[in-house]
């Protein structure tokens, strides 16, 4: 929850310092991608350097249970994006879901919503 915490937070900043339709870097897949399976996981150096994750100040530099994806799409006037981490803490192959979204408009500030959470103990 504190890498979501981590990217939407800084998609919220370039959401107000960008024009709604830039406001967001471009969707980014599973990174790594596959997610760690009941153990934790150190990735090899440049699993981090595509540029949206640097757009959004994220990378995972120690163990980690998580694999992370962030989508952004242009929605009416602004556009939106979701965060999304997917981890399998007891290694049977379920995976758990955590999720946040957001929305920049012209001319208004960012928009975040609740964490939503998805078999959070799997």
């Amino acid at each position: 929850m504190e890498g979501l915490a981590q990217i939407a937070a800084q998609a919220a900043v370039l959401g107000v310092a960008r024009a709604a339709e830039g406001a967001y870097p471009a969707s980014v897949g599973l990174t790594p991608s596959e997610v760690p399976h009941g153990r934790p996981q150190i990735d090899p150096p440049g699993t981090w350097d595509q540029e949206t994750w640097r757009q959004l100040g994220f990378e995972q530099l120690g163990p980690h249970y998580f694999s992370f994806a962030f989508e952004s799409r242009i929605r009416g006037g602004g556009v939106q994006f979701t965060a999304l981490a997917h981890g399998d803490l007891d290694g049977d192959g379920a995976q758990s879901t955590f999720s946040i979204s957001g929305e920049a408009q012209s001319g208004a500030q960012s928009h975040l919503d609740p964490l939503y959470m998805n078999r959070e103990v799997e």
